[in-house]
């Protein structure tokens, strides 16, 4: 994901440079260190999908990842418009791209520990074809 920020996104017929070397990682992952905005993507499920077992072992993978964003205001915009286009680039990798279904989002809301921050979630779901490197829709 984090090459798809290494160039301007077209918002509303304008390039918009906000994005571009976007700090993308997993969740838990201590480098790069923390700079706004940023998107960190957590592993959920990762299970054998029992639904196309056979004998020859795990074929499918039964996958959930949440995928957070946060944001400051950006110089061409306040943060919570930030993280509707950071949302909708993110929808057109995994849900248009890869397949994957957006199982459900939270509410943007700002940090705890610091209201300039705020932050959105989603959660996409797929199963993955472990022998054809295949994802399909859960």
């Amino acid at each position: 994901m984090q090459n798809r920020f290494a160039n301007p996104i077209i918002y509303e017929n304008e390039q918009i440079n906000d994005f571009v070397d976007l700090t993308v990682k997993e969740v838990y992952e201590k480098l790069p260190k923390i700079q706004y905005p940023m998107i960190t993507i957590e592993e959920l499920i990762n299970d054998e999908d029992t639904r196309y077992s056979s004998n020859l072992g795990e074929e499918f993978s039964d996958m959930n990842y949440q995928i957070n964003i946060l944001t400051r205001d950006v110089p061409t915009m306040q943060a919570n418009e930030a993280i509707r286009v950071l949302a909708n680039e993110i929808n057109k990798i995994l849900g248009e791209e890869f397949k994957m279904v957006r199982q459900s989002s939270s509410p943007i809301l700002p940090l705890p520990n610091d209201t300039t921050i705020l932050q959105y979630s989603m959660r996409y779901s797929c199963v993955f074809d472990i022998i054809r490197n295949i994802i399909y829709k859960d």
